[in-house]
């Protein structure tokens, strides 16, 4: 199926529950409503699963944000942990999602800084120590580990996949007794841009009632090499943000969590020159840094 470009999420964080947070009546694309079990698990047609998709990309973000995290890595065979403190900001402006993270140390020293494009054009850039000026990542950087040891890549935060150009509706799976989900393929075709390291097909699997993505399937000759889940939900200031993230990789048997902690003071207020990779900002950091430090 040939899919519209949709912009980038912004890593699944920026309302998880907006369906249920804002009331939103989506059973118009459910085909029967004879029990609450049936309508949730009735295929989609074409159509309706194109607009479920569409529908999700609108509803996964409200406006601007900006979370306090931590990521906890597990090498595979051993007790111990690696952890980076760490800031994602996000902003809707000139048509895609710009996100901004940072790693940072103990004493507040910036490890590395990201901004991320999604758009018609998508693009990852990194801040140089040595020029203090943002690098634009070439595709094999974007693949690499955004710091040493964790999964997490700055192409996982892109997430490019959701402007490939086909795609394929599953249908619905039952994720546990009270979840359904409504699985989608996505395909790397030549034409396409930025290619996944080690992938030729990702798989969502989307919430049926509150729009909200609940894992990420990372395939290579259909078999499945990585996968990214939702494992837990909390309420920031009245607004729902998916707590917990889970990054696994099922050869090599090592994991890396995100789990937020706070909602950062101040970020509703930024505006796209906090995101211009043009510009540094490192004075408004270190302030959004300082205020987050007051929360915790």
């Amino acid at each position: 199926m040939k899919m519209n470009v949709i912009n980038g999420f912004i890593l699944i964080l920026a309302t998880a529950h907006f369906a249920q947070t804002y009331g939103i009546d989506r059973s118009h694309l459910f085909q029967s409503k004879d029990s609450r079990n049936e309508v949730h698990l009735e295929k989609l047609s074409s159509i309706q699963a194109d607009v479920f998709l569409k529908e999700t990309s609108n509803y996964l973000f409200i406006n601007n944000f900006g979370v306090q995290f931590s990521f906890i890595h597990k090498p595979s065979a051993s007790n111990s942990q690696i952890i980076y403190k760490g800031f994602l900001f996000g902003i809707h402006e000139r048509s895609g999602l710009w996100k901004r993270l940072v790693l940072v140390e103990e004493s507040d020293a910036v490890l590395c800084d990201y901004v991320f494009y999604s758009g018609k054009k998508s693009n990852v850039w990194k801040l140089n120590e040595e020029t203090s000026t943002f690098d634009l990542l070439s595709h094999q950087q974007m693949n690499e580990s955004i710091i040493d040891s964790i999964l997490f890549r700055p192409i996982d935060i892109l997430m490019p996949y959701l402007q490939w150009n086909h795609y394929e509706y599953l249908g619905p799976s039952r994720m546990s007794l009270n979840s359904i989900v409504q699985k989608f393929s996505f395909t790397k075709s030549e034409e396409d841009l930025l290619p996944i390291e080690g992938t030729d097909q990702v798989e969502l699997s989307i919430d049926s009632k509150f729009n909200a993505i609940r894992k990420i399937s990372y395939l290579k000759d259909n078999t499945v090499e990585k996968e990214l889940s939702v494992a837990g939900f909390k309420k920031v200031k009245n607004v729902w943000f998916v707590s917990r993230l889970n990054f696994k990789d099922l050869d090599s048997k090592e994991s890396t969590v995100m789990k937020v902690s706070n909602s950062i003071e101040g970020s509703e207020e930024l505006d796209f020159q906090f995101f211009n990779p043009a510009l540094p900002n490192t004075l408004n950091l270190d302030m959004l840094i300082k205020k987050s430090r007051l929360f915790e």
